[in-house]
């Protein structure tokens, strides 16, 4: 039976999945997430992990297989930085 991965373990992993989702700004299947991150998991926990993080969305979807005949790209948000706050009033 596979070990369930500690918060840690799984807050570690999805900050890997960010900082590469920020090098493809293109965004990547979940198959290449896996691939690139070495991700020892199945595709339905990996879809549930990206879609709990409030940053990452589905870009668009790509023909896959006849068994997951659509594969979603994600990509991930930029979040700007906060307005700065004015020196006069």
């Amino acid at each position: 039976m596979p070990v369930k991965p500690t918060a840690r373990q799984s807050a570690d992993r999805r900050e890997v999945v960010r900082t590469l989702l920020r090098k493809y700004p293109d965004g990547l299947t979940d198959k290449e997430i896996a691939k690139r991150v070495n991700i020892k998991t199945s595709m339905d926990r990996l879809n549930l992990m990206l879609a709990g993080m409030g940053d990452a969305y589905i870009d668009r979807w790509m023909p896959g297989t006849p068994r997951w005949p659509w594969r979603p790209v994600w990509c991930i948000v930029e979040v700007p930085p906060h307005c700065p706050r004015p020196d006069e009033v």
